[in-house]
């Protein structure tokens, strides 16, 4: 899976790193290029990358990348897991479609999955920036996380409807979109396939 987001402000781990502007490609679910627009178009125009058979290209227009998979809460035996798909007050919401779509999808998946009888809760943000999955804390983060970017795997090779499109299992059925929920997984995979703070702590 070929995947190239570009127009985006790009906030990388690098200290002293300012934001800047450029595209990020991946390939296989892995980040392999990142670079400033004017780094990417000098390298173009050295013909030093191979023309791309891109599977998904998503313009950020202008957007700052900068989501991940926090731990919001621990509650008793049940810990609450932010998985955050956008920067949060920044202008670039999920519509509507792309987050009913996907909460249909991931929901159906993980709890079907080997930890199922420890999800309590999947369900969307209100600020249309990501979803809240509650767990059994029987389940350690790591293993959730590791859950969590199979699900988003699932989700981007899913033939056929979305789970549950049909008038008798959705009060809006005609609003789900196969194409949006894949295309939100598969960014949101992305960024979950860099992340390196495995203490899944917010930034301060």
């Amino acid at each position: 899976m070929n995947i190239r987001l570009y127009n985006a402000r790009i906030l990388t781990m690098e200290p002293g790193r300012e934001v800047f502007y450029g595209e990020i490609w991946v390939k296989n679910d892995k980040i392999a290029y990142v670079a400033e627009q004017k780094e990417l178009a000098e390298e173009w125009d050295r013909s030093q990358f191979p023309r791309i058979a891109w599977d998904i290209e998503l313009d950020c227009k202008g957007n700052l990348l900068m989501p991940g998979f926090y731990i919001s809460r621990e509650d008793g035996d049940v810990i609450t897991y932010d998985l955050r798909t956008r920067k949060p007050n920044a202008g670039d919401y999920m519509d509507n479609a792309t987050m009913h779509s996907l909460e249909h999808m991931f929901a159906t998946y993980i709890r079907n999955s080997e930890m199922g009888n420890e999800v309590v809760y999947f369900g969307p943000m209100g600020c249309q920036t990501g979803f809240y999955l509650l767990v059994r804390n029987s389940r350690s983060p790591k293993e959730v996380f590791a859950m969590t970017k199979e699900v988003l795997r699932q989700i981007y090779d899913h033939k056929g409807e979305v789970f549950g499109k049909s008038a008798i299992e959705c009060g809006h059925y005609e609003n789900l979109s196969l194409a949006a929920a894949k295309a939100e997984a598969a960014t949101y995979l992305a960024v979950l396939e860099e992340q390196t703070n495995m203490d899944f702590t917010y930034p301060e």
